[in-house]
């Protein structure tokens, strides 16, 4: 695959065609290649970037991992939908402007998408981003992601880092965020700055935590509700 955009940005893949990406090059609008990279195509409808430097951690794009022709970006303050693997985007609505933001597609349901934005909250879309709701109870939300499906049931298990009705800390959701349990104890801190957190999709109650300079952390359950990390 041929990346003509520096080797620098961030990249979703369609979740149906392997040869389907869209990238976004730092201080660029998106791109797009249906070839595997072979080729690329410039973006249409969006102005703006959503990569402003080298470090930045945010993650403003993602697919849809039910329709593989759809992904969703986030450009500031702006959210977006393409319907045809990038090419063309319209924009769906304006959310808060957090310079600090994630932007993730639930494993398996089509339209739901939902985007942390840092100190605004935990926001939550079911119609393909056209419509957010926010967690009320959620004060932070500073990174988050999905995880395999809590025993008998059909969707996913959510983590989050950030705060809780005033409790700082790592939580997990089995109710795709209606309740939250705290998984991290006073001992087991991981600084204010990580940068990626991920659930594991085969072992449920399984989370990953990249700490941007504390090394890569991983808990999982001792019992029901509990965690060793």
């Amino acid at each position: 695959m041929s990346w003509p955009f520096g080797g620098n940005g961030k990249l979703a893949m369609s979740s149906m065609k392997r040869d389907s990406f869209v990238v976004v090059p730092i201080n660029e609008t998106p791109k797009y290649t249906v070839d595997g990279g072979g080729t690329w195509q410039e973006s249409s409808g969006i102005q703006g970037s959503a990569i402003k430097n080298f470090w930045s951690w945010n993650n403003p794009i993602a697919s849809d991992k039910a329709d593989g022709s759809r992904f969703y970006i986030y450009v500031e303050g702006t959210f977006y939908v393409s319907y045809d693997f990038g090419a063309t985007w319209k924009k769906t609505c304006d959310l808060a402007r957090e310079e600090w933001h994630h932007v993730k597609a639930a494993p398996r349901i089509q339209g739901e998408v939902w985007i942390s934005l840092n100190n605004s909250g935990l926001l939550r879309s079911t119609d393909g981003g056209y419509n957010f709701s926010k967690f009320e109870d959620i004060d932070q939300a500073y990174i988050f992601c999905f995880g395999k499906n809590p025993p008998g049931k059909e969707h996913p298990s959510v983590f989050l880092y950030g705060q809780v009705q005033k409790v700082k800390g790592i939580f997990r959701s089995d109710d795709m965020g209606l309740s939250w349990i705290k998984i991290n104890d006073e001992n087991h801190k991981f600084g204010n700055d990580p940068n990626c957190m991920e659930g594991d999709r085969q072992v449920f109650g399984r989370v990953y935590i990249g700490t941007n300079g504390r090394g890569y952390y991983y808990g999982e359950l001792l019992y029901e509700g509990g965690i060793n990390l």
